[in-house]
């Protein structure tokens, strides 16, 4: 059977997974509390295997990576692994999913656009400063997603489509605002979008994700120029 290409948005387990993140040996399952239901200890060891997953890939590559290395990363064992995840695909997927959900809650954020070019910069940032708290993951969604099959490959082409219908929404809706935004086509918007996305992937493998909103004046300024023209400077800090 193959792995599903969609999972719902788990707030809860995208919370595990950064605090796990963030916690270090801290942060692990303790093995002798009572106080935690079959729920929370569920959701604590399927945040060990994407965080596990997640660390092997981008440590190793995807196609070095085994089931057997999450499962040593993770501290859990063979069979707790195969209760949550049926491969390393599956593990590989639900790892690039959960960016999925901490991005599109950001996106489904409602955005009072009263002015539309800052409306744009302070999108810009936030969304690269969102990518920039979870490293690990960014790298594994924009560099090591491109070899974990056509799976991975259907993943990134739904996101690609949210992403052109919200960029399509916003413009629609700033140019109530501003009638010098123009109408561009949802071909155009998925070229922008694509030569974005390749732009991040590059930053993130020369530079790492960390430092990904170095990236906003060159973001900023493609998204004004694409739908103004001729925009003036970005500066950092606007």
């Amino acid at each position: 059977m193959s792995a599903p290409t969609s999972y719902p948005i788990d707030e809860a387990l995208i919370a595990e997974v950064y605090r796990l993140g963030l916690g270090g040996e801290e942060a692990k399952l303790p093995r002798h509390r009572h106080d935690l239901t079959r729920e929370q200890v569920e959701t604590t060891q399927k945040a060990r295997i994407i965080l596990a997953t997640a660390e092997a890939v981008t440590a190793e590559s995807y196609a070095r990576t085994s089931t057997r290395t999450i499962i040593e990363r993770a501290g859990v064992s063979s069979k707790t692994f195969y209760a949550h995840y049926a491969s390393k695909e599956e593990a590989f997927l639900a790892g690039y999913t959960l960016l999925d959900g901490v991005m599109l809650s950001h996106m489904k954020q409602p955005v009072k656009i009263d002015e539309p070019r800052a409306a744009t910069r302070a999108a810009v940032k936030s969304s690269l400063e969102s990518l920039a708290a979870w490293p690990l993951f960014a790298r594994m969604r924009l560099v090591e997603g491109r070899a974990a099959g056509p799976i991975a490959d259907q993943r990134r082409l739904e996101m690609a489509r949210s992403l052109i219908s919200s960029m399509m929404r916003t413009i629609e809706a700033s140019r109530t605002l501003d009638p010098r935004i123009g109408t561009p086509t949802e071909g155009a918007v998925a070229v922008l979008i694509a030569g974005m996305s390749e732009l991040m992937t590059r930053h993130v493998i020369e530079h790492g994700a960390e430092t990904l909103p170095e990236l906003a004046p060159a973001l900023v300024e493609a998204v004004e120029r694409f739908t103004y023209g001729d925009p003036p400077p970005y500066l950092p800090g606007e």
